[in-house]
């Protein structure tokens, strides 16, 4: 089994709703995951060989930073390294942005993903974003720029926006998936099927997987396992995965 890494969608309930957000993220969800519900996956997680980090995400996982505070410390106090994604909204400030993660840090954060582009911007001014990545920097947490864009030189022009700050921070460019909302971005686009050679995701025998606060887990956002995480063990239902992987998923491995 490959599995490294289980990441935990605290809620799908966002303040900013993208056009290209592939979960279809907004202020319209109300559901968050439960704090007993992620005791849970850490604890059964010492019983799936090679787990070693989990990574909170969302939706915007900072509209509950108390439960996410609860949840990375119950994390690094079973052993294990915990990283969070969000969009940077609260850190209208620097001093706000420190105000907001220094809790995190105590606790034993390891990294933040700030996830920033003109899809985010449109609600979270550049500005904002840069200054959560400021906060960061300065409270020594490590941290990574995520722009979701077609366009390469919008990261270009993110890193430049970094130097006039004096900041260093990497920045990873990814297409627009064709999912949730990005549907509609896509509609109309396509590739030649000659080029949709490779993936992401293992689908059948997967190095991470995403659990929603619903229980369903993603071996790549809206392709499910086909169980509820909180009803059954992790250990079993990753085994039985790799012995007989749902329908759906063997005819999307086979392509």
């Amino acid at each position: 089994m490959r599995l490294s890494g289980l990441h935990l969608l605290l809620t799908y309930k966002c303040n900013s709703q993208c056009a290209h957000c592939f979960l279809s993220c907004g202020p319209h969800h109300d559901s968050f995951l439960s704090f007993s519900d992620a005791k849970k996956y850490i604890d059964e997680a010492k019983d799936v060989p090679g787990i070693n980090y989990f990574f909170i995400e969302g939706g915007e996982p900072f509209l509950d930073v108390e439960l996410a505070r609860k949840i990375i410390k119950y994390t690094t106090d079973n052993g294990y390294w915990i990283g969070i994604l969000g969009n940077g909204y609260w850190a209208k400030t620097v001093e706000k942005g420190k105000e907001i993660l220094r809790p995190l840090k105590e606790v034993g954060l390891g990294a933040i993903g700030i996830s920033t582009d003109r899809y985010h911007q449109e609600k979270v001014p550049l500005t904002t974003a840069l200054n959560a990545v400021q906060a960061a920097k300065q409270l020594e947490i490590d941290v990574d720029i995520m722009v979701t864009s077609d366009d390469k030189s919008e990261g270009d022009e993110i890193k430049s926006s970094l130097r006039v700050r004096n900041l260093d921070a990497a920045v990873s460019v990814s297409k627009v998936r064709g999912k949730g909302r990005g549907s509609l971005i896509c509609s109309g686009k396509s590739r030649p099927w000659q080029e949709l050679t490779d993936c992401n995701e293992a689908l059948r025998d997967p190095g991470r997987v995403h659990i929603g606060p619903e229980g369903a887990i993603h071996l790549c956002q809206g392709v499910l396992i086909g169980q509820d995480a909180r009803k059954g063990a992790l250990k079993d239902i990753f085994e039985e995965h790799l012995k007989a992987p749902n329908v759906i998923v063997e005819q999307i491995a086979q392509g």
